[in-house]
């Protein structure tokens, strides 16, 4: 049996396959594969699963399987090694155990996971979010704790879910917000959000410390430093250019931002990252 091996620690996925070309293999990496469009089924360790449009699988080093296509299918997905999971920048050791947990656990394996209404309106706009990511590690990790969270709200008591989904469409909203708004960071205070969305100070503050185990304000640096490390590495945008669309009042604002993270001006990142790129 082949076996995949992945070397970088994050990888994307989007294909179209109107025929499975590929044998049935194991890989040395996890992978979360979300079947966009068409109909088959998917061979998971010699159980035969059927798939369809919204279908969601999660896969474990350990797993081996392939793909019998019926129908034209888009696989959107995420292969990310061990490596991704310990050692992304800026995530605290809890989420690390917390995401490992989820990808590992029993009932979410071997199994066809399929969503409704707005969990699968959610299910889409986090793959979403992934492929236009370009790659960046924060952005991507916060996505998959995402899914695993509503993953985890199917296989609760129905009391639980109720409660869970309330809180998940209420706070979908709150991080959409977030995002949209990421270069505008006066739009981003607490006190703003919580008028805004009607809901609390204590209550935003208390679900990303829950469910993020990080603070809001935490969160937001963290999701706008992946976009300006994207940015840097990716585009011919100046400094200057790149602090005035992100909000700050100058370069060496940002800079001081920067340092923060990298002890390093973002001068001195942008030029570290082309070396490795020529490396």
């Amino acid at each position: 049996m082949d076996k995949h091996k992945q070397y970088y620690p994050l990888t994307l996925l989007d294909r179209h396959y109107d025929r499975w070309i590929e044998p049935e293999h194991s890989h040395n990496y996890y992978q979360i594969i979300y079947i966009k469009k068409g109909k088959g089924i998917h061979v998971l360790n010699d159980i035969e699963i059927s798939y369809s449009t919204g279908s969601v699988f999660l896969l474990n080093p350990k797993d081996h399987h392939h793909f019998e296509v019926f129908e034209s299918t888009h696989f959107v997905g995420v292969s990310f090694t061990e490596s991704f999971i310990k050692d992304c920048m800026g995530i605290p050791e809890v989420l690390s155990k917390k995401l490992k947990y989820g990808l590992e656990n029993e009932e979410y394996h071997n199994v066809r996971l399929q969503f409704k209404n707005s969990n699968k309106k959610a299910i889409e706009s986090i793959f979403r979010t992934i492929l236009s990511s370009e790659g960046n590690d924060q952005i991507v990790y916060f996505q998959i704790l995402s899914m695993l969270e509503i993953i985890k709200q199917n296989y609760s008591s129905k009391k639980e879910v109720h409660a869970l989904h309330i809180e998940s469409s209420k706070m979908e909203k709150v991080l959409s917000y977030i995002h949209n708004n990421i270069t505008h960071p006066k739009l981003l205070q607490i006190d703003l959000l919580a008028e805004k969305f009607g809901i609390s100070k204590n209550y935003v503050s208390n679900y990303f410390k829950r469910n993020m185990h990080i603070t809001l304000r935490k969160y937001i640096d963290n999701y706008r430093m992946g976009l300006m490390q994207n940015r840097l590495i990716h585009s011919h945008f100046t400094i200057k250019e790149i602090a005035h669309d992100f909000g700050f009042t100058d370069e060496s604002h940002l800079n001081k931002f920067f340092k923060k993270y990298w002890n390093m001006s973002a001068k001195a990142y942008r030029q570290m990252e082309k070396k490795e790129e020529v490396l």
